[in-house]
Formats: structure tokens, sequence, C-alpha cells
């Protein structure tokens, strides 16, 4: 997806009208174990544009359920759809979990920025 000095992978997209939330996975990090530096997950506007990353709480598995508890809210997903509540507001929104590999242009745009603002 980036340029090689800031690679990544999109492991989980999920897409509800008023947000959008994107898990990656950095690949340009070399042997970097610690999760929180290699796993991101990010909260997209209607538009395209970052809100903000998500900071992680917790996760459970259940197949097929899963579960991640951040501090602004807790997503609840299966292999087709999901919902998460915003902690501050208590706002659910319905989402579907969408391919890997149809990532928008805008998406992508605002990971690389996203990305290119990190330190690493």
């Amino acid at each position: 997806m980036s340029d090689s000095r800031r690679s990544y992978t999109v492991l989980y997209q999920l897409a509800g009208g008023e947000l959008s939330l994107i898990e990656i996975r950095r690949d340009d990090l070399g042997e970097e174990r610690d999760p929180s530096k290699l796993y991101h997950w990010l909260w997209f506007k209607p538009d395209g544009r970052l809100h903000e990353r998500l900071r992680f709480v917790s996760m459970r598995s259940d197949a097929p359920n899963e579960e991640r508890i951040f501090e602004q809210g807790a997503l609840r997903y299966n292999a087709t759809n999901g919902t998460f509540v915003e902690s501050a507001l208590l706002r659910s929104h319905a989402l579907t979990l969408r391919p890997n590999t149809a990532l928008s242009a805008t998406h992508a745009a605002s990971i690389d920025a996203y990305l290119d603002a990190e330190p690493g």
C-alpha cells in the first residue's frame, strides 16, 4: 500500500454511513514486536479523511465473533458486519466488513499521511 519506507497491510475494514474503521499492520518496522507500534485501528470520517487513531484497551476473540475495546468505544464484529459504540456519546454505528482490497484512494492517502507523521 504505501511506499517501501512506510508500508502496511490492511487487516480489517468496516464501513457504515457515518464512519469507517480500518486496522492496519505496519510492515516497515523490521524486528519491532510491540503491538501498539505494529497495529493501528484508524477512525475515518464519511469523506475518507482520518478522524483519529483509536487507543486500544483490550480484545476478545470468540469465533466467529471479535471484540475490540478502545478508549473511544467498543467494536464488535464477525465475518460480515459489526457495531461500533462510541464511549463519549453512546452512539451505535452499524458497520459492514469490506474486502481489504477495496481501500479507497482517499483512505489510502489519509493512511499514508498518518504514517508519514508517525515516528519510526
